[in-house]
């Protein structure tokens, strides 16, 4: 009766840092994806795959960091002695709407003054069963805002220079507010391919996509091939897959979208065509469009043909020589000499140029179109 009347408290918290997470927004509850429930009460999904890069596949557009965050697991509720949990949780007025923070299991932590040592020993009590990772343990005790973020941040948001803005803020804020910030373009392009999974009629992603519309194409696949969604993710496990794009920039401004592509990632991880096959063909259950890759592109993924892999995958905007893809951006920036030397045809330009044009991707005042007319106007 005890654990069930925990279980409830705790359901009862989530709830409130939902309501809370959700305060003063205008946005209403019918707005989170309910095509899914977390399971408090589960140990067989540990809170380690609830992280910056793997994340749940749903997500409140208002919180900064994952519900595992938010929710303290009764192993742990337990330390300060009975009754003192619950008495924390009145003291802050679970009804009340607080701030989210002062339920967070970093909040906890500080409040009863637990050691590392302690919370760790609970924590690895049943081998197998560990709610935390040893390095998501080493963020709550760091007073690093970077390692807790990695460990813990919600997968929608972004973290710049020590901030994290959440999709809500996102949503409420214009292109050039976004980029002052220091939120790039290119991780906004790679959000919009996480996203791009998960619901086109999502506020969020409608909104990725409308900044998205204002900024000229600049890479070199087309939808998907950027999506490392959790489904990939588990393959190497969150933690690896989390450590690659911090090294490639994702928390510092210094992202390159191009260098996080899924060619990239079974590359660098080394993943086998079987094992990539059964993630590929099997949908999580809220995939409305089908597989992320049929069996044919996955035959063409793996087969090392750069030209096949080229010209099914590269996006509509770019030019192929050989497997080697060229984005408009590229073009723009480059000589004639260094075209020519990298084989791309006057013809093979003229029409990409003029299918910019007639498609709209890019408007004839545009930067890329007036510098490419140029080297048009001048390719012998």
């Amino acid at each position: 009766m005890k654990k069930l009347l925990f279980l409830l408290i705790t359901v009862l918290t989530a709830l409130a840092i939902l309501s809370g997470c959700n305060a003063d927004t205008g946005k209403p509850q019918e707005t989170i994806n309910n095509n899914t429930t977390a399971d408090v009460t589960s140990t067989e999904d540990p809170l380690a795959q609830e992280g910056s890069g793997g994340g749940i596949d749903w997500m409140y557009t208002e919180c900064e960091y994952t519900i595992g965050f938010y929710m303290v697991e009764k192993s742990f509720a337990d330390m300060p002695g009975e009754g003192a949990f619950e008495a924390w949780m009145d003291s802050l007025g679970i009804n009340g709407q607080p701030d989210p923070e002062e339920y967070s299991v970093l909040a906890f932590i500080r409040h009863f003054n637990i050691s590392k040592e302690d919370f760790t020993a609970v924590n690895n009590q049943y081998e197998g069963y560990e709610i935390y990772t040893d390095k998501q343990i080493e963020a709550l005790y760091s007073n690093d805002p970077l390692l807790l973020a990695r460990m813990f941040m919600n997968p929608d948001a972004f973290y710049v220079n020590g901030i994290i803005y959440t999709p809500r803020w996102i949503i409420d804020h214009g292109l050039e507010e976004i980029r002052s910030v220091g939120i790039t373009d290119d991780m906004l392009r790679f959000m919009y391919h996480q996203l791009s999974y998960y619901g086109i009629d999502d506020d969020y992603y409608k909104k990725i996509k409308s900044l998205l519309d204002m900024l000229e194409v600049d890479v070199k696949y087309e939808m998907g091939f950027y999506a490392i969604t959790s489904v990939f993710q588990e393959i190497p496990g969150w933690e690896a897959y989390e450590e690659w794009i911090y090294e490639n920039g994702y928390y510092d401004g210094k992202l390159n979208i191009n260098e996080v592509d899924m060619l990239k990632f079974i590359q660098y991880f080394d993943i086998s065509k079987d094992r990539f096959t059964v993630a590929a063909v099997t949908p999580p259950y809220n995939l409305a469009d089908g597989p992320y890759f049929t069996l044919e592109k996955v035959d063409i993924l793996y087969s090392g043909d750069k030209n096949l892999i080229a010209e099914t995958f590269m996006a509509p905007e770019a030019i192929n020589v050989n497997g080697e893809i060229y984005t408009p951006r590229w073009i723009a920036a480059h000589s004639i000499e260094e075209i020519k030397a990298a084989g791309i045809t006057k013809e093979a330009m003229q029409s990409k140029y003029d299918e910019w044009i007639d498609t709209g991707k890019f408007q004839e005042s545009s930067e890329v179109c007036v510098k490419t007319k140029a080297l048009l106007d001048n390719f012998e």
